[in-house]
């Protein structure tokens, strides 16, 4: 950032295989790096304005964040994408071009964007976690009585089901604010695995519902590879609400 001294930049991790691919439909766009960046492009004036203040952990999370996101919307034939910025919200949401959807997750070293455009869907959500499991407590907290009884039900299959859920819900979130305006908690969502196909079926609370039945049924699904998760929802655009 200009006008700051920063300590030196150490050299950046070895991309891990995470399985962001697998998990992401047709008409996506992505593009993915370690953090830091080992040659990273400058920001845009208005990006840089938005990142101003940052911690440099974060202003390195921002940097790749919005590199990721630039090479994905190039990649989606997004005219002057290298020109276009992706600001941040009041609540640190990326605020994408117009006519664009998509999102960035940052976990341990590792960035990724997603982008689609708006026609094809109404709100996406990406999310990566290391394959790790959580807290008892943090189970407790984030998870529903049906959603903890599957998870006693699959202790034994050598996945940390726990964190699959935790990173669903994370890509819940980030596919629904834009949309709705408004957060659900943890257990506003229930999410159920089905590891045949990948896919977790949602159910929102009651408050939420009549909402949901506006945006049409969210697609999730997920993916485990080494010592990472990914995780993506994606909800459909409806013909003459979303074409902007």
């Amino acid at each position: 950032m200009s006008g700051k001294t920063w300590p030196p930049t150490p050299e950046p991790p070895v991309l891990a295989p995470v399985p962001l691919r697998d998990v992401l439909p047709q008409d996506v766009c992505w593009a993915e790096t370690p953090v830091p960046m080992p040659r990273h492009p400058a920001l845009l004036p208005a990006e840089e304005a938005a990142a101003a203040g940052s911690y440099p952990d974060r202003y390195q999370d921002f940097i790749a964040g919005r590199g990721c996101a630039h090479r994905a919307m190039a990649g989606l034939g997004v005219v002057g994408a290298r020109r276009l910025p992706v600001l941040r919200g009041d609540h640190r949401e990326p605020l994408w071009p117009r006519g664009v959807v998509g999102s960035i997750t940052h976990r341990a070293g590792y960035c990724a964007a997603a982008v689609a455009r708006r026609r094809r869907f109404a709100g996406i959500g990406i999310d990566a976690e290391l394959a790790e499991p959580l807290p008892a407590e943090v189970v407790r907290d984030i998870c529903t009585p049906a959603e903890r009884a599957w998870l006693r039900a699959h202790t034994d299959d050598g996945i940390p089901w726990e964190t699959v859920l935790f990173s669903a819900k994370e890509s819940l979130y980030k596919a629904w604010f834009p949309l709705a305006g408004s957060w659900l908690d943890h257990r506003d969502a229930e999410l159920i695995p089905d590891p045949a196909d990948r896919t977790l079926r949602v159910r929102l609370a009651a408050p939420h519902r009549e909402r949901l039945a506006r945006y049409g049924t969210p697609h999730c699904t997920f993916a485990v590879r080494g010592s990472y998760i990914a995780t993506c929802v994606t909800f459909p655009a409806r013909e003459g609400r979303y074409s902007r």
